[in-house]
């Protein structure tokens, strides 16, 4: 078992650019692009996250799309595929883009493999205030 951790800040402004994108709020995706940057991301961790956001509001979008074809009598489309993520920070890029889309079908999937990748809802006490 993997010793706990909390984000760095490199980390939470990646989540964050994921949500502002999957919300379509500009002046929130420019700030935290720039947040980004000065937190160390490179152009290709941003870049990652701004595609796994994406996907994940094509997915909502498509989710969205099957429950409205149930309610006017059709088949639901509501376990469309999702995105897979390949490590901890980009499912919780994708749930946090998920939560800014209120799509539950989206969070609950990238919740349960953010889990799968060892995150917690119980992390460890902060030792020294952020920097």
């Amino acid at each position: 078992m993997s010793a706990k951790r909390m984000l760095n800040q490199k980390e939470k402004e990646l989540a964050a650019v994921g949500a502002s994108i999957a919300t379509g709020c500009q002046p929130c995706t420019a700030h935290h692009f720039e947040a980004a940057r000065k937190a160390g991301a490179t152009e290709d961790e941003i870049r990652r996250a701004v595609d796994d956001a994406l996907s994940v509001r094509q997915n909502s979008t498509k989710v969205m799309a099957g429950l409205a074809e149930e309610l006017l009598g059709g088949a639901s489309g509501a376990d469309a595929p999702c995105c897979d993520g390949e490590a901890l920070i980009h499912e919780l890029v994708s749930a946090t883009a998920a939560l800014a889309l209120n799509c539950a079908t989206s969070l609950e999937n990238h919740l349960g493999a953010a889990i799968r990748f060892g995150a917690s809802d119980r992390m460890p006490p902060r030792t020294h205030l952020p920097q």
